[in-house]
């Protein structure tokens, strides 16, 4: 679940509490929740959920008024669908670079493979050793070179 959470700059219209820093080092408030329910498919159901604590504290006598839980939830939806976006924009990685050249060995592939080309396509480069980590690290007489993922956006 990923919380939304209002600005001064960036609030529900109906949003008519002051905006304070609280705990966090910026001023925000929550005003509700993206989350998500994966199916059988293979595919994420997503929901909106308002929960805008701070306009609901006083209201104990007369209830937040519809027109305010619509535009609470319009609020939501729109940063919802606006992080829909930016996930699609994520790139995917298709492999590892060749620090030397434009090679890129596919994803899935062992790294004997870009040994191979680094002997084959580089003689003057003399590699010492490949440390395994996160990224991996290319020891040569050059230098220690971690490796780069290739990335693609769809």
């Amino acid at each position: 679940m990923v919380c939304g959470a209002g600005s001064p700059d960036d609030k529900p219209t109906c949003w008519t509490r002051p905006i304070t820093r609280g705990g966090l080092r910026y001023p925000r408030e929550y005003v509700g929740a993206l989350g998500w329910d994966w199916r059988d498919d293979d595919q994420a159901e997503l929901y909106i959920e308002a929960a805008p604590y701070s306009l609901l504290e006083r209201r104990r006598r007369a209830p937040l008024p519809e027109q305010s839980w619509r535009e609470l939830l319009a609020w939501l939806r729109d940063k919802a669908l606006g992080l829909v976006r930016l996930a699609r924009l994520e790139p995917r990685v298709v492999g590892a670079c060749c620090p030397f050249c434009d090679f890129v060995l596919p994803t899935g592939q062992l790294l004997d493979g870009l040994v191979e080309h680094i002997a084959g396509a580089h003689p003057g480069v003399r590699l010492r050793g490949v440390t395994l980590a996160d990224p991996p690290v290319l020891s040569t007489d050059r230098g220690e070179f971690p490796l780069r993922s290739a990335e693609r956006f769809d």
